[in-house]
């Protein structure tokens, strides 16, 4: 059984507080960058944004990207292929990355079933 969307509204609430930093792997050096915001987008999504910084990563590409919690530790990790990837040339003036997490139920009879009493 999957969870159910109340677990899954916890587990969003925690993760809303626990996560603090986001890390990224540009060329073959990983940097970490304090979250910026975060916030909660109309289709419920949970999004997190970091800030890399101007000249941070001039001449290579983004291809990794992780949410830490306050001490740390990896909550969340993806590697960006394709057009996901972020290039960096040397006149750009940094960017602003987006990591939004998806907190729906795979359970939606059980949810529909519960909400008809």
């Amino acid at each position: 059984m999957a969870m159910t969307s109340y677990a899954l509204g916890l587990y969003k609430d925690y993760t809303k507080v626990r996560v603090a930093f986001g890390r990224y792997k540009a060329g073959n050096t990983y940097k970490t960058v304090p979250i910026d915001s975060v916030e909660t987008l109309k289709d419920g999504r949970l999004a997190f944004f970091m800030t890399i910084p101007p000249g941070d990563s001039t001449g290579s590409t983004v291809t990794e990207v992780a949410l830490l919690d306050t001490s740390k530790q990896v909550m969340y990790t993806k590697t960006l292929v394709g057009n996901e990837q972020v290039e960096f040339e040397a006149d750009d003036e940094g960017a602003l990355l987006r990591v939004a997490l998806n907190f729906s139920s795979a359970d939606k009879t059980a949810d529909q079933r519960n909400a008809k009493g």
